[in-house]
């Protein structure tokens, strides 16, 4: 057994967007950390998978307060892959690239850079996907210096 099955209902909550989600998804995490740890078996235990669907669920809840939670969420996969040496608990692109697009939503630009900066000091490759949430974020800042600033994010 593993944790194959919850992390495709995880996801389906995530992707739903409604209130609640992600305390489903974080109710999820713990049955799977509890079963994991009484049964000795790895498999069951929440990954980058179900962690990424928390962050989705929490980025499409658009609830205020809820990209930071995201931010804690990242920062707790980083520490228990550390921590434990699991690599595959590492985030990834697609786990930046979430709480990406929550910031993009908000047009908060320097907050993807700064997650651009992150990934890069990981040594996670830093691929279009990254550079085009950023250039969304900037078109939507409406600032004057639009055009300068979605160009110097091309030339990267």
């Amino acid at each position: 057994m593993n944790n194959f099955a919850y992390n495709i209902l995880t996801s389906f909550w995530a992707k739903r967007g409604e209130r609640g989600s992600s305390e489903r998804i974080q109710g999820t995490i713990h049955r799977l950390t509890e079963m994991s740890d009484q049964t000795n078996n790895e498999g069951l235990a929440p990954d980058k998978f179900t962690y990424t669907s928390l962050m989705l669920a929490l980025v499409n809840e658009k609830t205020p307060g809820n990209l930071e939670k995201c931010g804690a969420v990242l920062d707790r996969m980083e520490d228990l892959a550390e921590r434990t040496g699991k690599k595959a608990l590492m985030p990834d692109e697609m786990a930046y690239a979430t709480i990406m697009n929550g910031y993009s939503h908000e047009g908060n630009a320097q907050m993807i850079e700064s997650l651009i900066r992150r990934m890069k000091c990981k040594g996670i490759p830093c691929t279009d996907i990254a550079y085009n949430i950023l250039l969304n974020a900037i078109v939507k800042i409406k600032a004057h210096d639009v055009a300068e600033r979605a160009e110097d994010v091309l030339k990267r």
